[in-house]
């Protein structure tokens, strides 16, 4: 290298130097977001966060001091903050050179000495040991090292301490294994000779997290130290639905899981037992599914939940089976709480009703003899203090008293039996007075919201406390004194209300431990308070969640300010709901607020916002056929709804100024004039919301042909020419045919549906034309040169083949058996076209339900097509962030765009993932070949760039790091780097401008 060269360099690296110094020196910032370990002993887990300090390294930090003058042991400010006299901790240290396990034993100024041996395996191969406690000539102590494995024996003194630290936890490592000995079980004390004194006294063991929070340690047992945060092996929660409730013998009942959750790993299986005899008759991987009952009777029938973990949760559904020829639904139709329709001619009309009094619940029964035609049984006596519902109806046609011949369930009772149910009773303690040595009044008080007095039996006091529990409590506040005279100083007075007679669990009032009122100091509770932002003026249960609440001792009381106005509603657990329609809540922002109260009688409260949204119901009403003869059946269905039709207060069928039926989704009626017909669904909320649905047909005169379609068969009505039709509409055969039709004539052909696993159902072809012969050719597999179809690529899965010439429409069944194997519903079905290598949906019309299948129409033409169940296919097509630079500290908006290109409506889970690891999940639903966005809003801690996830999609965001300028105590904002690009700092600068240089001279 020339003279010229080697200033040119030299002068460059003085640079370098005197940049990176500054007029300060700047510590480093810790990089990667590996900040949470978690430690597992003996089947527990214990997840941690890292401990720091104002010191910047590790060494500086624990500070080790050896020599004359000193105590050889840890001097530095933050590791004596941890020390405790006869205490071993272990903790995961963050520092400016990075992730340090370390190891402190005992106090600097209160030991009694002690003795330790660790084994550590699995440590990082190119990690350091920064801090051997002790390290001067000659030490008593052992440091034994290998490549991934120390061996360490400590020894120490009173007034001293021993441990060590070693840097590298940022680096790769699977897991980190110690053994330990303590005591009389440390090499100190079994092999070191001459022994080691001070190895008798008793050290304990404990794990301690950068929060302050410390777990005791079982001195002896094996632990692992592994990145990360533990993992969630809790157990599923089951939940099961079954519709109908009532069916006959042979109906299919469709049962649902899908409310089920997870817990700490994915769901597994679904083990179905559908008689209730603790046996499953099947297993699925589906949510859903279909059975159907041979017998009359009433099951329980449940689900089992496994999850990947191999916990399971159960739930149970009652199905109420009845003999073929019962038609309670046809019959029996329940028009409110209080009313019901019957149909029919019936010896007796037996109700079961049900109510509460101020007693508890109770049941009587309402008999209207001798009803026939259409009759409204109305039950205008209220019976209970806060309503009466209409349990169950019995129908007997010839004898009475005795069985009824069917029987039909409210089915609402669940909502209805909610809202017979008193508001409930609570107690709080008032105050807590010592009035002599040991001795305490204790003041409680009950509040009743309801205007009746209640009776609340074997409500009762316990701890040493004077005098019965009151069991009658009158309407408001009531408060009760007694005298508590604790026999120890782990008891507490306690008031527990028994309100299992009104349907509700009991409620308790407890003091604070007669120890901690002796005078140990006892910290307020911390109130927090979550609801989801927006909800419906209809809502039937909007929840507020303060189970985020906490106390040093605990949580006695929630006091539940629901609508606002500064007055406890109620007090409840730490999770309670309320109906927005009952609080006369308008569109708009409104608040609630949670009142804790902890055993001292401490209290702190928080407040949510939240918006509260009127909603216009609405639904898809489709019927069966568009033209019909005078007097011929059509079917109207209600599909779709905005909200649940259970959830509505009103929905029904009307015919002009005529009424039909209430609270079912279809409705089967003949006309006898002709001309259009509009047939109208009236839907109403709770808050009296109402919005029409028509659909519209043409009834035309039978002319005694097939439904006076002036010869033109194209039509649903005119499907089927032959004159012994039975009640599989249209001509189709049933859902699980022959595959025999000697019937049918040339201007349609029909054929069953297959698929690999057996029968799917039946298909019809419509000739295009008079002179057409329409042909269909029905594989289970794909036909040759056609790509069968996957979910990912096209979104559906394919049920049956089918190569179409010379028709124009086709009918197709589906049977409900099929449909429950393949755990879907009937929205999902489509038939689907083949052109050019690529599969498209064809609109699909779902025209009715029969007994055991589901019938759907569409338009064809001459080529390849597949009847097939559609898919949800999801994915992250973009990712945008409100701000592309923040302080640390702030929150950043990230904004996801999830785009569904499948043939099914899609909820998915999200992720966002800060630095790769996940923080937090949002729930989005995406309907069929839409696209939704999610957002998510999450504070920054490190400085520098910071890459957000969502899916496959990502973003950067620069993170500044607010610092203070001591001079004059502005905040000022440091970037992550100096250099205004992304990553490239001051240090990678000058590092380039060195490259640059020598490359220039070797030109040169």
């Amino acid at each position: 290298m020339t003279e010229r060269a080697r200033s040119v360099l030299l002068a460059l690296l003085i640079v370098a130097s005197s940049l990176s110094m500054g007029v300060g020196t700047v510590a480093s910032t810790p990089t990667g977001n590996e900040t949470t370990f978690h430690v597992t002993q003996g089947g527990q887990c214990y997840e941690i966060s890292t401990v720091t300090s104002d010191e910047d390294t590790v060494e500086e930090f624990y500070d080790y001091r050896a020599g004359a003058g000193t105590k050889y042991g840890s001097y530095g400010e933050g590791a004596q903050a941890i020390q405790d006299n006869q205490v071993s901790h272990l903790f995961v240290y963050e520092g400016a050179e990075g992730l340090s396990l370390v190891m402190l034993h005992d106090d600097l100024n209160e030991s009694d000495g002690g003795a330790i041996s660790f084994d550590l395996s699995g440590l990082p191969e190119s990690r350091e040991w920064v801090v051997e406690d002790d390290s001067y000539e000659n030490p008593d102590d052992n440091f034994d090292h290998g490549a991934t494995s120390s061996s360490i024996d400590w020894m120490w003194a009173s007034n001293r301490t021993d441990g060590a630290a070693v840097r590298g936890l940022g680096d790769s490592f699977d897991a980190i294994t110690v053994e330990s000995a303590f005591g009389e079980n440390s090499w100190a004390y079994q092999d070191r000779d001459p022994q080691w004194p001070y190895a008798e006294n008793e050290t304990d063991w404990k794990l301690r997290s950068g929060d302050g929070t410390e777990y005791d340690l079982t001195k002896g047992q094996q632990l692992t130290i592994e990145k990360g945060s533990c993992d969630d092996d809790s157990g599923p929660s089951a939940a099961l639905s079954a519709s109908p409730q009532t069916a006959q013998i042979g109906e299919s009942v469709s049962f649902d899981a899908s409310e089920s959750t997870k817990g700490g790993s994915a769901i597994a299986e679904y083990r179905w037992d559908f008689d209730g005899d603790g046996e499953a008759e099947t297993n699925t991987s589906s949510p859903e599914t279909n059975h159907t009952y041979d017998a009359a009777d009433s099951y329980d029938a449940s689900v089992t939940v496994v999850n990947e973990a191999g916990n399971a949760d159960s739930a149970t559904a009652t199905v109420t089976v009845e003999k073929a020829g019962s038609t309670p639904g046809g019959n029996v139709t329940y028009l409110n709480a209080t009313a019901v329709e019957v149909e029919g001619t019936y010896r007796a009309v037996d109700l079961t009703l049900g109510y509460y009094t101020e007693s508890g619940y109770g049941q009587s029964r309402y008999v209207e003899e001798n009803v026939s035609g259409t009759t409204v049984v109305h039950i205008e006596e209220d019976y209970g203090i806060n309503g009466t519902v209409i349990n169950l109806v019995g129908l007997h046609e010839d004898e009475f008293p005795g069985e009824a011949d069917s029987q039909k369930e409210n089915p609402r009772l669940d909502y209805y039996a909610e809202t017979i149910k008193p508001h409930p009773v609570t107690v709080v303690v008032d105050s807590v007075t010592e009035v002599e040595n040991g001795t305490y009044e204790v003041t409680f008080v009950a509040d009743n919201p309801n205007e009746e007095t209640l009776s609340l039996s074997n409500s009762t006091f316990s701890g040493n406390v004077s005098g019965e529990a009151p069991e009658e409590f009158p309407s408001g506040e009531q408060s009760v004194t007694v005298t508590w005279t604790p026999d120890s100083d782990d008891e507490r007075a306690v008031w527990t209300l028994n309100r299992s007679k009104f349907g509700q669990s009991d409620a308790t009032a407890r003091t604070a431990t007669a120890g901690e009122l002796s005078g140990s100091d006892d910290s307020p509770p911390t109130a927090r308070l979550s609801a989801p932002e927006t909800g419906t003026m209809s809502q039937l249960f909007y929840p507020l969640d303060a189970s985020g609440s906490s106390d040093d001792d605990e949580i006695v009381t929630y006091r539940w300010d629901v609508d606002g106005d500064g007055e406890v509603e109620w007090s409840d657990d730490e999770i309670t709901s309320f109906k927005p329609y009952n609080h006369s809540m308008d569109p708009g922002t409104h608040q609630s607020t949670v009142t804790v109260v902890d055993s001292a009688g401490q209290t702190d409260s928080e407040t949510v916002s939240y918006t509260i949204e009127k909603v216009t119901p609405n639904a898809t009403v489709e019927a069966s056929n568009e033209t019909v003869a005078v007097g011929e059946n059509v079917t109207f269905t209600a599909s779709k709804p905005t909200q649940a039709f259970e959830d509505l207060d009103h929905f029904g069928w009307t015919v002009g100024e005529t009424d039909g039926p209430d609270r079912t989704t279809e409705w089967t009626t003949a006309f006898e004039e002709e001309g259009e017909q509009t047939v109208s669904l009236v839907m109403r909320t709770r808050v009296g919301v109402e919005n029409v649905v028509n659909e519209t047909i043409t009834v035309k005169a039978d002319d005694g042909g097939d439904g006076g379609d002036d010869g033109d068969d194209s039509k649903e009505g005119g499907f089927d020419d032959s004159p012994n039709r039975g009640n599989t509409g249209g001509g189709l055969p049933p859902a699980s045919p022959d595959g025999n039709d000697d019937e049918h004539d040339d201007s349609k052909a029909i054929a069953p549906l297959n698929d690999g696993d057996g029968k799917v159902g039946s298909i019809a072809v419509r000739a295009a034309s008079a002179s057409a012969n329409p042909e269909i050719n029905v594989t289970d597999t794909a036909p040759e040169n056609v790509t069968a179809p996957s979910a990912d690529a096209d979104g559906f899965a394919a049920l049956s083949y089918l190569n179409v010439s010379g028709g124009e429409r086709v009918l197709f069944n589906v049977s409900t058996d099929r449909l429950g194997e393949a755990s879907a519903s009937a929205d999902a079905v489509g038939l689907f076209r083949h052109d050019d290598g690529e599969w498209s949906a064809v609109e699909t019309a779902h025209v009715e339900k029969t007994n055991d299948s589901h019938r759907f129409r569409a338009n064809v033409s001459e080529g390849t097509f597949a009847v097939g169940i559609g898919k949800a296919v999801t994915s992250v097509t973009d990712l945008s962030v409100g701000s592309e630079s923040v302080k640390s500290g702030e929150s950043v908006e990230v904004t996801a765009t999830v785009e569904n290109t499948g043939h099914a409506d899609a909820t998915r889970k999200v992720e966002l993932t800060v630095g790769g690891e996940a923080v937090t999940a949002e729930t989005v639903s995406v309907a069929a070949d839409e696209t939704a966005e999610v957002t998510f809003t999450h504070a920054l801690a490190r400085s520098g760039v910071t890459e957000l996830g969502v899916g496959d999609a990502s973003a950067e965001v620069m993170v500044e790091q607010a610092t203070t300028d001591e001079s004059n105590g502005v905040e000022t904002t440091t970037p992550g780097n100096s250099s205004g690009v992304p990553g490239f700092g001051i240090g990678v600068a000058l590092v380039a401008l060195v490259a640059a240089a020598l490359v220039a001279l070797r030109r040169q």
